[in-house]
């Protein structure tokens, strides 16, 4: 009876053990989840839209300020064309086309920065389905880590309880030692006085 009682403790001791060290392994996951967290791709990728989309509305200044210019520029080549022919005249046609030039290149930055945004998005709905497929991660750890600390609780009162049951067969069985001493004393010293 008492080995089977040991030999059911120490099953449990060994669960025990197995189960705290599942316990430790989901806890460095769960460390290593946060960690990844912190520097995801998805927040990376909010931060460059963010720089691109701050970018933009100066790009379009320039472009609509150009605009403006390119007119006002037009507006004296035909002034000054209908009144000479001449040097300045070129140096005025040079910078008109210096400044469609400036104008081309920045529509193109601004062409180029918005398929920059697009891709940019679609790497960040990347990151957020991956970032969400990490959540679902961590919380199918944390529902199984807080499962386990409860087996680990209920193994904990089972020895408990066991430990117990086996402090108090202990005692008995040395009670009835001791009470089977009595008794050989009083068997011997019925012989003494029968003889």
């Amino acid at each position: 009876m008492k080995e089977e009682r040991l030999q059911a403790l120490a099953s449990i001791r060994q669960q025990y053990s197995e189960l705290s060290g599942q316990h430790g392994q989901y806890s460095r996951r769960l460390q290593a989840i946060h960690e990844s967290l912190k520097h995801s791709a998805a927040q990376i990728l909010r931060n460059e839209i963010a720089d691109i989309e701050a970018e933009l509305p100066q790009y379009r200044e320039t472009v609509e300020n150009g605009a403006m210019e390119r007119k006002k520029l037009e507006e004296k080549i035909t002034l000054l064309s209908e009144r000479k022919k001449n040097e300045k005249m070129f140096r005025v046609e040079f910078m008109l086309s210096f400044l469609f030039l400036l104008t081309d290149q920045y529509r193109f930055k601004i062409q180029f920065q918005e398929k920059e945004k697009k891709e940019a998005q679609k790497e960040l709905a990347a990151a957020e389905k991956e970032l969400a497929s990490v959540k679902s991660i961590f919380e199918k750890a944390k529902v199984a880590l807080e499962t386990l600390r409860e087996e680990i609780a209920s193994l904990q009162k089972a020895i408990g309880e066991d430990e117990a049951d086996l402090s108090n067969f202990q005692k008995e069985t040395e009670k009835g030692a001791e009470q089977m001493v009595v008794l050989e004393e009083k068997v011997a010293q019925a012989k003494v006085t029968r003889d």
